[in-house]
């Protein structure tokens, strides 16, 4: 199984300003082995401010399947219940997605995602 290209994951949902900042990170990987910097990025896609370039950066963050903490609405629970799924977005949805495929995926519009899961400890 081959690795996806940034253009086959990016989905509908992302700006073109989006993808083209996946394509210079890309680009810049397969180029010379490290990703570019946000002055880089920003010279790529026509963005004069670092702060722009981390704006967009951070927009993307959730968008590509990454695995966040979020926390639904409960009806049995004045606090909602917390979830840790796969992050999914479409043109009309938000998922929340498991690993287990025992279970359904969520749709999340109404979740209040919490955080990005960047690391699991199995042992402390």
């Amino acid at each position: 199984m081959g690795r996806a290209k940034a253009s086959d994951a990016t989905g509908p949902h992302l700006t073109d300003r989006q993808r083209k900042i996946l394509h210079a990170i890309e680009g810049s990987v397969q180029a010379s082995g490290y990703p570019p910097t946000m002055r880089e990025i920003g010279d790529a896609v026509g963005l004069a401010s670092t702060s722009s370039v981390a704006y967009q950066l951070s927009a993307l963050d959730v968008e590509n399947g990454d695995i966040v903490a979020a926390m639904l609405k409960d009806d049995t629970s004045a606090d909602g219940q917390a979830t840790v799924k796969t992050f999914k977005k479409t043109d009309e949805h938000v998922w929340l997605i498991p690993q287990n495929s025992a279970y359904t995926p969520i749709v999340g519009d109404e979740a209040k995602i919490l955080g990005k899961v960047v690391a699991v400890l199995r042992r402390v």
